[in-house]
């Protein structure tokens, strides 16, 4: 009962991140800059602007992510190769829902900050990267262990 609840749970935060993030630029949308920031460079500073209704393009991204890569773990054909167990397909379906939820997290938090005219932080590119690459990884070698 817990292992489904706990399963389900990368999916409930990418799920709550987006649908947040969507609510305050709702609520929010007449308080937010004409200009706000639609780049970083590595560091983690804005280094190029755009007009507010450039933070749509990030939140709308990362819905599209989030629902393309839904699809793609309830379609385990697209990416199943013949022999492969029950335990590598709920490895590989369990690094896409990973996947899912830390791309959500990485996109509201990308559009939260453009909104609020911030940086993002020194420290955004180099967790973003690791937490997307250290995910592939422990859902590889847990899928490849599994076969």
């Amino acid at each position: 009962m817990l292992r489904s609840h706990l399963r389900r749970l990368p999916g409930l935060i990418g799920v709550a991140a987006l649908t947040l993030t969507t609510a305050f630029l709702l609520l929010r949308w007449g308080h937010i800059p004409a200009s706000v920031p639609i780049h970083w460079g590595a560091s983690g500073q804005a280094d190029a602007w755009g007009t507010r209704g450039s933070l749509l393009f990030p939140l709308l991204l990362g819905w599209l992510l989030y629902g393309g890569l839904s699809l793609i773990a309830r379609l385990p054909g697209v990416w199943n190769s013949p022999g492969t167990t029950e335990r590598a397909l709920a490895s590989i379906r369990t690094m896409l829902e990973v996947l899912r939820a830390l791309l959500a997290l990485s996109f509201s938090w990308m559009t939260l900050c453009a909104a609020w005219g911030r940086d993002l932080g020194v420290w955004f590119l180099p967790v973003f990267l690791l937490s997307i690459f250290g995910a592939i990884l422990w859902g590889v070698v847990r899928a490849l262990r599994a076969r």
